[in-house]
């Protein structure tokens, strides 16, 4: 397992363990901000990942040419 795919896997963790606090504690200071930017740390590394595979794809094609 490389390094994206397990900062993927520990982003959604910690999205997982924000919206449990959100429920047990109510509403805390900034804490739908730092759900948004989870989030969307979440969709990045998921497009990279997603696109270093199309690239990976891509060249092995191109080599088996």
């Amino acid at each position: 397992m490389d390094k994206t795919s397990v900062s993927l896997k520990e982003l959604k963790e910690s999205q997982v363990n924000l919206k449990i606090l959100k429920y047990l504690e109510g509403d805390v200071n900034n804490q739908e901000e730092l759900l948004e930017e989870n989030l969307a740390l979440i969709k990045i590394l998921r497009a990279i990942i997603r696109n270093k595979s199309n690239l990976e794809i891509g060249t092995f094609n191109f080599m088996k040419q």
